[in-house]
């Protein structure tokens, strides 16, 4: 996805370069699909769900999920936690986005600043869910809407992460998961997706690391908007081929990249391929820093807990260098905390959800260590994928100083995750609240190899997590 254009290309150009990506999606059947691509997507659900799972017991999620309740007479769908409530499709999907993204353990994407699964797969599952979808018809629309916001947020990349990507592609995620579902033709299809992205949020990043809770419901917001923007359609009202263009380019200043919207022609080239996992409760932006303390405490157990560390010193990528709340108050603020991670971590030995809970946040322990945590930029700064590096040396009480390094943090599509280390994750978010999940998934994950479609439908998927 290379070449950029000027950010006043011809509207004529932009109405061409979309409306022939989306005549290329549109035709795309569950077939054309590679198998290897199609189980990408399965295991991109999966964590993406199991992230979910992993917050129902936080207590906004609790009190969220009470708020959200079946309507009379109309579809309802799942609520990801245990004993699985039932809600109004739209309320259900809003409740899992919320869940979705709260431990910062879902999916990303590398190549562009988006999670193109916690945008889409909310909305898609409810829908599916509530229509008896056959899991065929899930999967195609769960690629070409991850495909679809990708394709959004490479065409027109931000130079600096000022918006954050929850607010400004949730609506177009949620939109593209329905519209896809749904085979809307690509007319439909486009007065749908353009619409969606002028429904977008004005979610400044910072929020996030000041612990902000709103930023958590920006996805959420997305499902409302984006299919709010599905029904207008049908009465004809949408946005214009240029619409996106205005918004992005002109208003947003971002260049435009007409290649992002060529049709694939290899294997290699599908979004999907370039998603990354999480296995670090925070933002990925720190993955480095923790991958390298955590590979000095795996040389020296001894130093769990931080009593013989004096001070610890990071050399970070640009990203990170904005994300250095000494004092976080809430859990979100300690994910987008280089001390509190570095902190947190060399109290724990890990960072799991449980390393960026809230009793960890409250430990005295980890208090006492951000004040010891000191960072600079680390220079020079090499290409993708060592563009996120980071350094970090410990300064011992008895003298030593201990360095580690690591140039690019394990689960991105340079340094994947084993599919044996993501089910493990897998397993131990959902193992108390959805005993079946696992099982399902990698039933779903082998059936999406082959060729044949498979009989099964998004409903007795959803019971099959909770049997």
């Amino acid at each position: 996805m290379t070449g950029t254009a000027p950010a006043s290309a011809p509207f004529d150009a932009v109405d061409a370069a979309l409306s022939s990506y989306l005549q290329w999606a549109v035709r795309q059947s569950f077939e054309d699909i590679p198998p290897a691509v199609r189980q990408r997507m399965v295991m991109i659900l999966a964590d993406d769900m199991a992230a979910a799972f992993s917050a129902a017991n936080e207590p906004e999620a609790v009190r969220l999920a009470a708020w959200a309740a079946p309507a009379a007479h109309a579809p309802s769908a799942s609520l990801l936690r245990r004993g699985r409530p039932r809600a109004d499709l739209r309320q259900a999907a809003m409740v899992n986005a919320v869940a979705g993204g709260w431990n910062e353990l879902d999916s990303g994407y590398r190549l562009a600043v988006c999670h193109a699964g916690l945008y889409t797969w909310p909305t898609l599952m409810a829908l599916a869910e509530a229509q008896r979808a056959p899991l065929p018809e899930v999967l195609r629309a769960a690629m070409l809407a991850y495909e679809t916001v990708v394709r959004f947020a490479s065409a027109w990349p931000l130079a600096s992460p000022k918006l954050h990507p929850h607010a400004l592609y949730g609506a177009l995620g949620a939109a593209a998961a329905a519209g896809f579902l749904q085979r809307l033709p690509v007319d439909r299809l486009q007065q749908v997706l353009t619409a969606a992205c002028t429904m977008g949020l004005t979610g400044p990043f910072n929020q996030a690391p000041a612990g902000a809770l709103v930023r958590n419901a920006w996805a959420a917001a997305g499902v409302a908007n984006g299919l709010l923007c599905i029904e207008w359609a049908e009465a004809g009202i949408g946005g214009l081929a240029r619409t996106p263009h205005d918004l992005y380019a002109s208003v947003l200043a971002a260049p435009w990249r007409p290649a992002a919207f060529a049709p694939i022609d290899a294997e290699s080239a599908w979004a999907v391929n370039a998603s990354y996992h999480k296995r670090y409760a925070c933002c990925q932006y720190l993955h480095s820093s923790i991958e390298a303390l955590l590979t000095l405490l795996g040389q020296a157990p001894s130093l769990v807990g931080g009593d013989a560390v004096n001070t610890l010193e990071v050399r970070i990528h640009p990203l990170g260098m904005g994300l250095t709340n000494r004092a976080p108050d809430n859990t979100l603020a300690g994910c987008f905390s280089l001390p509190h991670a570095m902190a947190t971590t060399l109290v724990h030995g890990r960072a799991d959800a449980l390393a960026f809970s809230g009793h960890a946040l409250n430990d005295p322990r980890v208090a006492a260590l951000r004040g010891r945590v000191h960072w600079r930029a680390y220079e020079p700064l090499a290409a993708w994928p060592h563009d996120r590096p980071a350094n970090v040396t410990l300064t011992l009480k008895d003298g030593r100083v201990l360095r580690a390094e690591c140039l690019s943090a394990q689960g991105g599509p340079d340094h994947p995750f084993t599919d044996a280390m993501l089910w493990d994750k897998v397993r131990h978010a959902t193992h108390d609240a959805a005993p079946g999940f696992e099982a399902a998934m990698r039933e779903w994950h082998a059936a999406a190899g082959k060729n044949a479609a498979a009989s099964r439908h998004a409903d007795t998927l959803l019971a099959s997590f909770f049997g």
